[in-house]
């Protein structure tokens, strides 16, 4: 049975060499499993977030309308060369207008298009898009995509900027931490500063207890260190008795980070970095990692052991241990937060992309979009040619 055949009934737009099949929510999502494993497969400079037990979790757990979830598969003669996931979301009131955009949430730290190696991406793009016009499933009038990263696929593809009404903005950056030469030459290019906190930090702990790391990756021993993450985590501001924001307070966040932590495949695995004092755990990461990158997710620590930076101190252990691994090309910090730039990480950024449809709500938009940085000179210019047109009447 051939896994990519072309879905004759999900069939949305063709032309001579490329054709787009959409599916919808969970079951669509996987009927295209194996398409996507072998894409992902098959492409270059992937992420975990380009994974499909990636967004699998997402839209099973965090999603709260599964059946606004749309997958665009391309396909070139019968070998399908690229998923686009996307979300429906309807007219705002505010804007008014239909809205197709990556999936986006809180905890789903990234999301791009997953596209087979040697594509051309615009084109692969374009012609997804072209084909969400044509189908009857969503009228929209703006595709968006919240946060892609510089070297994704989508702003790859976009670059081009042919056949679309382009409004282009950075939303953010990424941090991660490059690995080319161990600890030794990592730590060399901080400030004299933090090694001094570390160095000082590390002897106030030790002073009052043994100071253990472990990094988890067995799958015997993840269940275990998965809910010490949890209770680490959830303690403090953000537990029962504060925010109520930590992941053990809401059902649909532990099945999400649960199913992560059971995901172990060739090509992606969970990892839970714990440290303890005295027996006591006091800071702990939930990484994923792949493709040479071990990608810190979430971190939490004890805020009553707040006096020897226990975040601090394991994300060292972490440098210590996983930088003198030779198949580890980079810690990947996944967001921009400012402690983390005292660790002098790599800088890459983060794009927010408004692609308009030719629609009478989307053209207006667009302009808008385009004109409003400007607005306050068209002002003053248009009053300047007011004012010369009154005076020299």
């Amino acid at each position: 049975m051939n896994m990519e055949a072309i879905d004759l009934e999900s069939l949305v737009w063709s032309s001579a060499e490329l054709s787009v099949c959409l599916h919808r929510g969970v079951e669509g999502l996987e009927r295209i499993r194996q398409i996507w494993k072998s894409i992902a497969a098959d492409a270059e400079q992937t992420g975990f977030h380009h994974q499909y037990a990636w967004y699998a979790s997402y839209a099973r757990h965090l999603e709260d309308e599964p059946q606004s979830l749309l997958f665009a598969v391309v396909f070139q003669g019968s070998q399908a060369v690229a998923i686009l996931p996307l979300k429906y979301c309807p007219p705002k009131v505010d804007g008014g207008l239909r809205v197709l955009q990556l999936p986006m949430h809180p905890h789903l730290a990234l999301a791009d298009a997953i596209v087979r190696r040697g594509g051309d991406y615009a084109e692969i793009i374009k012609c997804a898009l072209r084909g969400l016009r044509r189908s009857e499933a969503h009228k929209w009038d703006m595709v968006l995509f919240p946060e892609v990263l510089s070297g994704s696929f989508i702003n790859q593809a976009l670059q081009k900027r042919a056949g679309f009404l382009i409004a282009c903005d950075v939303a953010r950056s990424s941090h991660s931490i490059r690995n080319t030469a161990g600890y030794a030459a990592i730590s060399a290019r901080w400030s004299g500063k933090l090694r001094r906190d570390l160095r000082r930090k590390r002897r106030r702990a030790e002073a009052s207890g043994e100071l253990i790391y472990r990094s988890v990756e067995a799958p015997d021993e993840l269940e275990e260190a998965f809910q010490e993450f949890l209770a680490v985590e959830g303690s403090g501001w953000k537990g029962s008795a504060g925010t109520r924001s930590a992941i053990e307070c809401k059902a649909e966040l532990v099945d999400f980070y649960n199913d992560l932590m059971r995901t172990r495949s060739t090509t992606m695995r969970c990892v839970i970095n714990l440290l303890y004092l005295g027996g006591i755990c006091i800071a702990a990461e939930f990484c994923l990692y792949h493709g040479g990158v071990l990608s810190l997710l979430k971190i939490g620590f004890l805020e009553t052991h707040a006096d020897v930076s226990p975040g601090n101190l394991l994300l060292d252990s972490v440098l210590r241990d996983w930088c003198e691994r030779p198949e580890t090309r980079a810690i990947g910090l996944v967001g921009d937060a400012s402690w983390q730039r005292s660790w002098r990480p790599e800088i890459e950024q983060v794009f927010r992309y408004r692609l308009y449809n030719y629609t009478l709500r989307s053209v207006p938009a667009w302009l808008w979009h385009v004109l409003r940085p400007h607005l306050r000179r068209i002002c003053i210019f248009t009053l300047s040619l007011v004012q010369g047109w009154f005076f020299a009447g």
